[in-house]
């Protein structure tokens, strides 16, 4: 009997340790529409968003950009950039995401072990994807 109070005992515990330290994910997508005029640049500052790890990358490039880039912050904001390309007219779309980054030289972060920094509560992973709709239109053109 005893022996049974001690494997019930270890598995309440054990569930209680990892309900209380899972990670709730939840996905945001913001569109933003942009119009712009040829050669013109664009820029627009993401805050900062997730984990600590988290960091702003181009989940999917531009396909008619002179520049189109990202430049992440120590706080994990970041500036989005975007010129097309020389006298380009058309659309033209950007992703940014925020991704997981683990520490670098291939060694990861210790998995929670139950009180720690858990202490009951979840932490809150939120992914969120910019997708920028580009549109680049001369709008001085003689109709």
């Amino acid at each position: 009997m005893k022996n049974y109070l001690s494997l019930f005992l270890l598995v309440a515990f054990a569930s209680i340790v990892t309900t209380s330290c899972h990670k709730e994910n939840s996905e945001v997508i913001k569109t933003i529409n942009v119009t712009l005029a040829p050669n013109e640049t664009y820029t627009y500052n993401i805050p900062a968003a997730g984990d600590a790890d988290d960091k702003f990358e181009i989940l999917k490039q531009a396909s008619h950009y002179l520049t189109s880039t990202l430049a992440v912050d120590a706080s994990n904001a970041a500036t989005f950039t975007y010129t097309p390309t020389e006298n380009y007219e058309g659309t033209d779309e950007v992703q940014v995401k925020n991704v997981e980054h683990h520490q670098q030289g291939g060694s990861t972060p210790p998995p929670h072990r139950g009180g720690g920094n858990c202490q009951g509560k979840h932490h809150e992973d939120d992914e969120i994807t910019y997708v920028f709709k580009i549109t680049i239109q001369n709008t001085n053109k003689p109709g």
